[in-house]
């Protein structure tokens, strides 16, 4: 969003709110890009950090393999690719 003029109003400041039914609370992190955004509780940031750093490695490994030949089933076989998928902790 370029600008919120005459379409954006203050529900609250330094309180919980309801962002597309979501709940966000203040010191949370919001991150988006052109598919979407998600809210991040700040006490779990350090958590999806390094999920998201595990799959960025993974990735970059699976195309690594493609590059020297293997073909993408093996390729993510070998890092355990769809492992990093499953859901961990609380």
């Amino acid at each position: 969003m370029r600008t919120g003029k005459d379409r954006v109003r203050v529900d609250g400041i330094n309180v919980p709110v309801s962002i597309g039914g979501v709940r966000v609370e203040s010191g949370d992190y919001l991150r988006g890009d052109g598919d979407g955004v998600v809210a991040i509780p700040a006490s779990r940031n350090d958590v999806v950090v390094g999920a998201a750093q595990e799959v960025h490695a993974a990735e970059e490994a699976i195309r690594a393999e493609i590059a020297a030949g293997s073909d993408l089933r093996a390729a993510r076989a070998k890092v355990s690719y769809h492992d990093l998928q499953k859901r961990r902790g609380p």
